[in-house]
């Protein structure tokens, strides 16, 4: 059912549905957890399209009305979501473990501190659009994982550098000892007086497309990331919001990359980023016709990436190991 529709409707207790789902989520930043599950308990037992009406109301609370003031709140909040769903059918007149679930998530985010500032943000990115400034490729996010690298000479070895792509901010201790190691596996392969040139046969076929705005997608995709690994908060957005209006298969990477960032990028700096990802990553799919709440999972979601202590130990061990069986040290 469309949701402009539903708004049309009634709910059991005879409220407009649209103004229903309106308190709710007023109740729910106020922290007035006592009209927030009078609301949402006659939503439920409305009918099952409100309760999963419900839900997404819920999960964007977690995200616009929350923020980060708790990351993790939307990973909460789609895990009792899950629970709701793998217990009991619908039976709104006995209650059970679908009421307990959604008054659970409810308690949490009315208790949760708030902090309401992802609208303002997108609004300025669109708002800098709008007045002619877009997003920027900057000059790190040329490495040897893209053409424009590779021709400047990029390797895996100028990579670890310092200043190079894989660089993080702010960074947390653990895995300099890993990229130690790392740099001298690679150093006789790319360094010293003879280095041999870093070649790829991989293909990406980003590299012949371009943005809205005239940039490359493959330098985008790169830009993305390494924004993200410098905490370069403005500019990861408007890369973000570049993307996303560039299409769904460059949103689907953008998707893809957001988890793989809270393994490769984040690690142990915050271990319990891929949790908060993974639950961005699967809340997205029940938006698939509503763009705009899409958008808001993005930007939070990069938003998050940006604030976290990043340390790559688990990425650099795993080059370890494929480095050390391509020299023959390991069966």
């Amino acid at each position: 059912m469309d949701r402009i529709k539903i708004t049309e409707y009634k709910t059991r207790g005879g409220m407009n549905v649209g103004a229903a789902f309106e308190k709710l989520y007023n109740d729910i930043l106020k922290g007035d957890t006592d009209e927030a599950v009078s609301t949402a308990f006659d939503l439920y037992r409305t009918s099952p399209v409100m309760l999963e009406e419900l839900w997404k109301q819920l999960e964007t609370a977690a995200v616009c009305a929350v923020g980060l003031a708790e990351p993790g709140a939307l990973a909460y909040v789609y895990n009792l979501r899950c629970i709701c769903y793998h217990t009991e059918p619908y039976m709104p007149d006995a209650g059970g473990m679908q009421a307990l679930s959604f008054i659970q998530a409810i308690r949490y985010l009315c208790a949760c501190e708030k902090e309401p500032s992802l609208e303002a943000e997108i609004k300025r990115v669109r708002d800098s659009c709008q007045a002619g400034v877009y997003a920027e490729i900057p000059d790190f996010a040329k490495d040897h994982h893209n053409h424009a690298g590779r021709e400047l000479g990029h390797t895996p070895l100028d990579f670890l550098y310092p200043d190079g792509g894989s660089r993080v901010v702010p960074e947390a201790e653990g895995a300099e000892p890993y990229k130690k190691r790392l740099i001298e596996l690679l150093t006789p392969i790319y360094g010293g007086e003879h280095p041999r040139p870093f070649r790829s046969d991989a293909y990406n076929h980003f590299y012949e497309m371009e943005s809205p705005h005239g940039l490359n997608l493959e330098l985008l995709q790169s830009a993305f990331q390494k924004s993200i690994r410098r905490a370069l908060e403005r500019e990861a957005l408007m890369l973000a919001y570049e993307a996303f209006i560039s299409g769904s298969e460059m949103e689907a990477y953008l998707w893809e990359r957001i988890v793989i960032m809270s393994v490769e990028d984040i690690g142990m700096g915050e271990p319990e980023c891929s949790r908060f990802m993974y639950a961005y990553c699967r809340v997205k799919d029940q938006f698939a016709d509503r763009p705009e709440e899409r958008l808001g999972l993005l930007m939070q979601a990069v938003r998050i990436l940006c604030s976290c202590p990043k340390e790559r130990g688990t990425e650099l061990i795993k080059g370890i190991l494929v480095q050390e069986c391509k020299n023959g040290d390991r069966k």
